[in-house]
């Protein structure tokens, strides 16, 4: 019975989160459109975009340290319920940028339990065995709204409005957050996983009690959460800023620029998957080493397939680029993207003592919100007065410095953990 009540859970975060990711990113999928008929230049979108993620940013981290307080399954059923509310709200907005603003604002402060929750409900209902790869597979459910999303909103702006592709998800969300309020239990009954947590931490440091303001301190901790910003980045840069780029600077159809978006989720999938079963392989091959340290290294892999994909992003596609080469580009970016992004928040809760999962999943998910909304408002103004190309090389320098500081790390753990343990000779 517990078996039925695991998937039914697990089910009902993967629709609610989908839909969760669906309308955060409804306005992303409509931009070139919404551009065009509202008049809005790029600064005007960037400002739209980026109060969205502060907001979200800023609400995210503080569910995720209120998650230990209150009910996750009624705050997710509650934020999913107000973001759909939101999402109606910018669709029947007319011409007003304050108002554009003010609502998607709104849409991100709503946004903000949805995933805390669900990492915390995840945590209670999976062993540790479990845990990695049931979080990358559940991390495809924003591929899957991103996948499918792009299609749906294109075909809908090109038979009739794009504010009819932002009222869907939002009454869609509406309707889900009541359903998964009934279907989703916070634990089950028979929860004792705590000493199952500890039998399986690898980092012995981070068993010991610290506060708050000790957790940055952790060693690998900081490093995590830049580097989580710095794919940020990179992960909203590229959806929110290469469909704009195809359309309006190389000349393609919108149907193009959602095409690559969607092929870029579908990468993406694919990616989160790898990640997470890869993972788990190693970590079962390498018990020796700590699981943050093992997982950071996989990460290290997929940067640096993510700056060849971006280079060639940058380089080797123009306005006479066929539809199947810039799918297979953003097919790539999606995986090595997403396939970091999907262990990141497993890495996080690694670094720190299991009674402060949700804090430091929430310090790790705040980097990761302000990288986003970098990709906002900051990349906008770069790509106006140093061009688009700039703006993406300055992405592939990011990677390339990330990619390195983890190979460097991961390397130099091992050969601290390889001295310690090497038996002194007389």
């Amino acid at each position: 019975m517990e078996g039925i009540q695991q998937k039914v859970v697990f089910l009902s975060l993967y629709m609610s989160y989908l839909l969760s990711v669906y309308t955060r990113r409804s306005v992303t999928f409509a931009l070139p459109e919404i551009a065009t008929s509202e008049s809005l230049d790029k600064n005007q979108l960037g400002m739209i975009l980026s109060g969205q993620t502060l907001a979200y940013a800023m609400s995210k981290f503080a569910c995720g340290i209120m998650m230990d307080f209150v009910s996750p399954r009624l705050a997710m059923s509650a934020g999913l319920i107000a973001s759909g509310i939101a999402c109606i709200m910018f669709a029947s907005s007319h011409g007003s940028l304050f108002l554009f603003t003010i609502f998607w604002i709104m849409n991100g402060l709503c946004q903000g339990p949805g995933w805390p929750a669900a990492a915390v409900i995840m945590r209670k209902w999976f062993r540790d065995e479990q845990y990695g790869t049931a979080w990358s597979v559940l991390s495809t459910s924003m591929n899957v709204a991103g996948t499918c999303g792009p299609l749906i909103a294109a075909f809908i702006i090109t038979y009739s409005h794009w504010r009819y592709s932002l009222l869907l998800p939002g009454v869609l969300a509406m309707m889900f957050g009541f359903i998964q309020f009934f279907t989703v239990r916070d634990k089950p009954g028979n929860y004792t996983a705590e000493e199952s947590k500890k039998k399986k931490n690898g980092n012995e440091s981070s068993q010991k009690v610290i506060s708050r303001k000790e957790l940055l301190k952790l060693p690998g901790y900081l490093g995590v959460c830049i580097t989580y910003g710095i794919v940020s980045v990179v992960q909203f840069g590229t959806l929110q800023w290469a469909p704009v780029y195809l359309v309006n600077e190389l000349g393609h159809s919108i149907i193009t620029g959602n095409s690559f978006t969607s092929s870029l989720e579908i990468g993406g999938i694919c990616g989160s998957l790898i990640a997470g079963y890869y993972s788990d392989h190693l970590l079962s091959q390498m018990k020796d080493e700590p699981c943050q340290n093992v997982r950071q290294y996989v990460i290290a892999w997929f940067a640096s397939g993510l700056v060849g994909f971006l280079y060639m992003l940058t380089y080797c596609v123009t306005n006479y680029s066929s539809l199947m080469w810039i799918n297979m580009i953003g097919f790539g970016l999606g995986m090595t993207i997403y396939g970091p992004i999907s262990i990141y928040g497993v890495t996080a809760i690694e670094c720190a003592p299991n009674e402060m999962a949700g804090t430091s999943h929430a310090f790790a998910g705040l980097f990761a919100t302000v990288g986003q909304s970098m990709a906002g408002l900051p990349l906008s103004y770069f790509a106006k007065f140093w061009g688009w190309r700039k703006m993406f090389i300055t992405e592939i320098l990011m990677v390339v410095l990330m990619a390195g500081y983890l190979f460097m790390y991961t390397k130099s753990c091992h050969v601290q953990r390889e001295t310690a343990t090497k038996p002194k000779s007389d």
